[in-house]
């Protein structure tokens, strides 16, 4: 008596096939925007100690401000450089997240909050040059070939 193929299990090998990308290889795009978001973090990185530095006098608050304002700025730049990474390696989540944080820094540099004292010359610039270099990184891995190797 034959045996009733269809109740047998699958005789293939069941197994999660990783999904491919567009482009195999890293393109020269996604390696120039790695390096404009490196550059852009080390300028970030110096004005960010700048800015820690020059909080005015220590008087004014508890040191406990002072360490909390260092945490929040560390573990900023901790995101950034993480998410620089995770873009080299080619998440297409980290390009989106990273594109959405630059898109916020950006307004709240046009529209600053609050009383605060105005950014001098110097810090202007250097985050008007930080901005320029996170777009133009943004523009590099969001259009083509950038992008399709972004994509599964």
């Amino acid at each position: 008596m034959q045996e009733d193929r269809r109740y047998a299990p699958p005789t293939t090998d069941l197994r999660d096939v990783e999904a491919e990308r567009a482009l195999s290889e890293r393109p020269p795009q996604v390696r120039w925007a790695s390096v404009l978001l490196w550059l852009s973090f080390t300028l970030g990185a110096a004005l960010s100690v700048y800015a820690l530095r020059a909080e005015g006098d220590p008087s004014e608050h508890a040191p406990a401000v002072d360490a909390v304002l260092a945490g929040i700025t560390f573990g900023a730049l901790a995101l950034s450089a993480w998410l620089n990474v995770m873009i080299y390696r080619g998440h297409n989540w980290a390009r989106i997240v990273y594109l959405a944080l630059a898109v916020v820094a950006l307004l709240l540099m046009l529209m600053p909050v609050g009383d605060g004292e105005p950014l001098t010359l110097t810090e202007t610039i250097g985050y008007a040059l930080s901005s320029l270099l996170d777009f133009a990184a943004m523009a590099l891995v969001f259009t083509r070939p950038g992008a399709l190797w972004f994509r599964r």
